[in-house]
């Protein structure tokens, strides 16, 4: 018995709603009132039109009405706010009520409805239930009172439709075959964007079997997702899904208008044409297979489905039977494809219970770490996996000791399989990390490292080319930089400036030991060129943490290893070097030194000492103060290019103060100080020929910019630089001066450079000689000087009074005759026919006169 509200509907004197006579409820239970009062779809199980048949009677009595037209059994789910399930039978009586009316059409329906959640039970045992009424007779329907309330309908099932009748129905003919078909027909409804009714043309006894089979096929909660009706005049306008075919309703079978539905006429053998995939096809096979043949196997899905959240009625089942099967142990895991593999995913995350997905989870595991797959599939079995998981700590435990004890088994063991490895650590990283663990630091603890690195053949992952490291090593490595960088998050800091075996030291536990086992691996390869690759391969893993390569460098430096792997170390100790502070630097140097590999820290310091740029001492500030720092506190002597460096930087620092409008003279003061002190030591004859010259013209450059403003400025000349290069760096600042063509400021330096090398009682006048020759030779090669407007500025008697007033005003110096004289005179000589203008008889004159 199923309780359940119900309403009668026909055409009749009064209703119970006080409404004129004709069509009308004539009663209901009291919730009925208030379902149909709140807008559910009732009404679609109260409507009957008649089949059209000339062979039908008008005005049928009750057994012509009863036997002949076709009951409505109409079931399925209502429209509306409660959430109902409806089921009714509609009868056609014929005549209407009133007394000696000819009028026909009339019906009645007995609808009954319940939430759906409170059925049970299959719909299609209800199938002519005997608690359903069929008729009304004329007195009743003729009645001048109003029908007192109906109470609650406890519907009886009905004996005809069991699941055993349903059995016996598919064992005749084809029946088997076609109900595999429907199957699909009504699962796949839809799937094309098109909802397809489905026609079955069968008598109503067998239309009863085909929808018992279809419900009992499937769980309860799935057979309430679709509504069927033994009649309906009009199939395209009903709301009802399967529907049977008969005689006289609005449309043939063969109509144009019914062919976008799904036609299974029976006894022709006419069924649907459409393609199903080959998922659909499999489930359907078990289904109507277990429904024919095993309760206990079809029991056994429902159970499963039953337990998911699960309801609708399309394509997932599908989904639902893979995970079903592979859950079962009766369909491996391995044979469902990636895309397959993330549905069940999918589905099992959405709809199963937490017991349901960790069995999948489990399945999942053990499937990966049994053997090797497709990384396609190891891809979608991760990603569906680590969700499975997420919640539920301890199944992520289990299997992240199952992803331990798996990956410690293949690497202990001689025929373990690097593609394996690297399959199960893929998902046991995975797992972890859901977790906050650390699959390689638990690895280390589970696994003895002494015979395990090294000890597999080079071969890499595809097994096609030969790989210098093996793979085991790369893996224990793997595993100890995990613990390793484990503890020096944690805290852990390791001393500087020492060895590399006082640095491992620091560490805890195991570590030393497997750092240690690590380095001597690689330099004790006798193939030089893997002890290299060993080495680089650390060195990668490891450059995260500077100081971890420093103590990688300086253990291979220590144990003596080949050149080749010590170049290597070396180098990346170098790039440590090069990267790090002052105080980094220092640290590796004091090492190296503890080492007593000082041939190293020289290395680096002259690698240091090369960013100098001795012609830009300015640009290269930082590199001199870098050099000057590390030489500072490891006692070592500076190289050559700081102190070149620090003299360009105070001659262009001097030439930017005296070109200030205001120049600080104290400042000017100081740095004529520093430029002198440094001059008489400066390292120039250090560089080669071409160096040298670069050099003296770098340090000119500047300094000819304000060498004719002051005479200690000018006489910067003499003590920027060793005695050996004062005439050389005077020609070069000569030059610069001269190429501008500003014929006072160049005649003023050659007054000022004749009397500073005039001053020599000795070899004064040699000096002033062989530097005018030189600088006039300069001028004279120099397409650029304009000499004629230094010969102007002379030869003009005038113009010559203004330039040595302006000299001795603005210097403060009388104006050094002789000493220009002969360095004009030498000068003028060698310029030679360039120039015009009886320059020789002035210089005649002027002898004469003195």
């Amino acid at each position: 018995m199923m309780q359940a509200e119900q309403a009668i509907y026909t055409s009749c004197r009064q209703g119970i709603d006080g409404n004129a006579s004709g069509f009308q409820n004539y009663s209901y239970s009291p919730h009925m009132h208030d379902w149909i009062a709140a807008g559910n779809g009732i009404g679609v199980m109260q409507s009957y039109t008649p089949p059209r048949r000339d062979d039908y009677p008008v005005l049928p009595t009750k057994d012509e009405a009863q036997s002949l037209y076709p009951r409505r059994w109409c079931f399925g789910p209502l429209t509306g706010p409660d959430g109902l399930y409806g089921m009714a039978v509609c009868s056609y009586i014929g005549r209407d009520y009133p007394e000696g009316s000819v009028r026909g059409g009339n019906f009645i329906s007995h609808a009954t409805a319940l939430p759906t959640v409170q059925m049970d039970a299959y719909p299609c045992r209800f199938l002519a239930s005997p608690s359903f009424l069929t008729w009304m007779d004329a007195e009743t329907a003729r009645r001048d009172e109003r029908p007192a309330l109906l109470e609650p309908l406890d519907i009886a099932p009905s004996d005809g439709i069991t699941i055993d009748k349903v059995r016996e129905f598919l064992d005749e003919d084809d029946h088997g075959d076609t109900a595999q078909l429907l199957l699909e027909s009504l699962i796949a409804d839809g799937d094309d964007g098109f909802s397809r009714k489905i026609l079955i043309n069968a008598s109503e006894h067998d239309f009863a079997l085909w929808i018992a089979a279809m419900q009992y096929a499937l769980p309860v909660r799935q057979a309430l997702t679709y509504g069927f009706s033994s009649y309906e005049y009009d199939p395209l306008r009903s709301p009802f899904h399967l529907i049977r075919v008969v005689d006289g309703m609005n449309g043939s079978i063969d109509s144009p208008a019914l062919s976008y539905c799904d036609i299974f006429d029976i006894d022709a053998e006419r069924f649907p044409g459409r393609e199903y995939g080959e998922g659909l096809d499999g489930f359907a096979d078990f289904i109507i297979t277990m429904l024919r043949y095993s309760q206990d196997g079809l029991d056994s899905f429902h159970t499963f489905l039953d337990a998911t959240s699960y309801a609708a009625l399309d394509a997932q089942l599908v989904t639902a039977y893979d995970l079903y099967r592979v859950m079962m142990g009766s369909h491996p895991v391995t044979e469902l494809d990636a895309g397959r593999i993330a549905a069940c995913g999918e589905f099992a995350l959405r709809y199963c219970t937490s017991s349901q997905r960790a069995a999948f989870a489990r399945c999942l595991m053990d499937a990966l770490t049994a053997d090797e797959h497709p990384e396609a599939w190891c891809a979608a079995a991760d990603d569906v996996l680590v969700p499975l998981v997420q919640d539920n700590g301890t199944l992520r435990t289990v299997l992240c000791n199952a992803a331990v004890q798996a990956c410690a088994d293949i690497i202990t063991d001689d025929a373990g399989s690097q593609r394996l490895y690297r399959q199960v650590h893929a998902v046991g990283e995975r797992l972890f990390s859901v977790a906050g663990g650390d699959l390689d630091g638990e690895l280390f603890h589970a696994i003895d490292g002494e015979d395990l690195i090294g000890a597999k053949p080079a071969a890499d992952i595809s097994g096609a080319q030969p790989q210098r490291v093996p793979w085991t090593f790369d893996v224990y490595a793997s595993m100890v930089t995990s613990v390793m960088f484990d503890q020096l998050d944690k805290g852990l800091r390791l001393p500087l400036g020492v060895p590399g075996g006082r640095m491992v030291a620091a560490f805890q536990g195991d570590v030393p030991a497997a750092v240690l086992r690590l380095i001597d691996t690689a330099t004790a390869q006798p193939d030089f060129e893997t002890g290299v690759a060993m080495a680089d391969m650390l060195i990668d893993r490891w450059d995260t943490h500077l100081e971890l390569i420093v103590m990688l460098s300086l253990l291979v430096i220590e144990r003596r290893a080949a050149m080749n792997v010590e170049q290597a170390a070396v180098g990346a100790l170098e790039r440590v070097f090069a990267a790090s502070s002052t105080e980094g630097r220092v640290y590796c140097c004091k090492a190296l030194m503890a080492d007593r590999r000082v041939d190293i820290v020289n290395r680096f310091a002259d690698g240091l000492a090369s960013r100098i740029d001795i012609c830009d001492g300015a640009a290269s500030a930082r590199a001199v103060n870098d050099v000057c720092e590390l030489c500072g506190q490891l006692g070592l002597p500076l190289p050559n290019a700081v102190s070149l460096a620090q003299q360009q930087a105070a001659i262009s620092h001097l030439a930017a103060l005296m070109q200030e409008r205001k120049p600080d003279m104290t400042a000017v003061k100081q740095m004529l100080r520093t430029v002198g002190t440094q001059g008489a030591r400066l390292p120039i004859s250090g560089l080669n020929t071409d160096n040298q010259r670069q050099y003296l013209a770098a340090i000119a450059q500047p300094l000819a910019a304000c060498v004719t403003d002051a005479v200690d400025v000018a006489a910067v000349q003499l003590t920027a630089v060793p005695t050996m290069f004062v005439q050389p760096y005077m020609r070069h600042v000569f030059a610069y001066v001269a190429v501008n063509n500003d014929a006072m400021n160049t005649l003023t330096l050659l007054a000022l450079d004749a009397a500073m090398l005039d001053a020599e009682p000795q070899t004064g006048q040699a000096q002033v000689e062989r530097f005018a020759d030189i600088v006039g030779g300069d001028m004279t090669n120099n397409d650029d000087v304009r000499t004629n407007d230094l010969v102007k500025l002379v030869n003009d008697m005038k113009k010559k009074a203004k330039f040595v007033a302006h000299y001795e005003k603005s210097l403060g110096k009388r104006f050094p005759e002789r000493p220009f004289t002969v360095a004009w005179g030498r000068i003028a000589a060698g310029l030679g026919p360039r120039q015009t203008g009886g320059v020789f008889g002035f210089f005649t004159r002027k002898r004469a006169n003195q």
